[in-house]
């Protein structure tokens, strides 16, 4: 059974964009993507993270029990993080903080 997670997803306090990539991450691999989608005036998210399948010794499918789970929106590691729990559906918002840093170019004129 995976371990499935679903909640909101924020940029800098507001919504991501829809149809922003929402993945999970454990041991750094990829094991789930989804989009986000709206509902109710909010960006939100669902997917079901695999289990990785002990009749296949040496090859890594999914989480364990108790695996931490790293989600990233866009790109941008979200500042929370799931255990995966096989069979379970936990609610985690996730939200990134995305600071521009400005450039100041010297201004020329002829």
């Amino acid at each position: 059974m995976p371990s499935s997670f679903y909640g909101l997803a924020g940029e800098n306090g507001a919504n991501v964009p829809i149809g922003t990539v929402i993945s999970a991450w454990i041991n750094g691999v990829q094991y789930a993507e989804t989009l986000s989608l709206s509902y109710n005036g909010n960006s939100v998210y669902t997917m079901d993270v695999p289990a990785d399948d002990p009749g296949t010794p040496g090859t890594t499918e999914g989480g364990l029990e108790g695996d931490l789970v790293l989600f990233k929106i866009g790109g941008n590691e979200a500042n929370e993080t799931g255990i995966w729990h096989g069979g379970t559906n936990q609610e985690l918002d996730l939200s990134i903080i995305n600071t521009l840093e400005r450039i100041y170019l010297p201004l020329i004129i002829n």
